[in-house]
């Protein structure tokens, strides 16, 4: 059913966004992952990160990957329908790839996973026919998100659904891209400060 449709999802959208993307359900219960067998996965309810998007807020954790046998930073995004949370869609990167890079590059990368999991959050909940190209345009503007270009914007569909996501997508990209300009220009600020402390020296 359900799994059929979205495992393939969850892979493509890994792949593109070099992050691993798994879909719970409420029960706990992992149908979707990009990394690995999903039907032969543990119940997902007791994950500190899960707890926390079933209660309607997004969770954030870090902690070793029985699965994987990696540490791992998770993030993961309720999908809430009519006031209820539907599932949860949680996307990952390996610990030691985060914590090597900058502090604006982990932002990035963080919130590529988030858009990635909006995607992911709308798919689950909208499956009929008709939807697949204004849904295949806003996945490829994640994926350019993903990559680095902040600047491109995408285009509303006539679907109100779908144009409410692109219009969060639209405006989460901006605040990202303000924030990485805030960021680099406060690293340059710093690097200055200590070139100008070692010549004085």
């Amino acid at each position: 059913g359900s799994s059929e449709k979205l495992n393939p999802l969850a892979v493509e959208l890994g792949d593109a966004t070099d992050t691993r993307i798994t879909i719970i359900l409420p029960s706990g219960e992992v149908v979707a992952d990009s990394r690995a067998p999903f039907d032969t996965m543990d119940n997902h309810s007791d994950r500190p990160e899960i707890k926390t998007a079933l209660h309607n807020a997004v969770g954030v954790s870090t902690r070793f990957s029985g699965t994987l046998k990696k540490e791992f930073i998770y993030l993961a995004v309720p999908i809430v329908k009519e006031g209820r949370v539907g599932g949860v869609v949680r996307s990952s990167r390996p610990y030691e790839a985060t914590r090597s890079v900058l502090g604006a590059i982990y932002i990035r990368i963080m919130i590529s996973g988030l858009l990635t999991a909006l995607i992911a959050a709308i798919l689950l909940l909208l499956t009929a026919r008709g939807l697949a190209t204004h849904i295949r345009t806003i996945k490829d503007g994640v994926v350019q998100f993903a990559s680095g270009e902040l600047e491109c914007r995408l285009e509303e569909p006539p679907i109100e659904e779908l144009a409410v996501l692109a219009r969060s997508v639209n405006e989460m990209a901006f605040q990202l891209s303000e924030r990485l300009s805030t960021i680099l220009k406060q690293r340059n600020e710093l690097n200055a400060v200590i070139s100008n402390m070692a010549e004085a020296v």
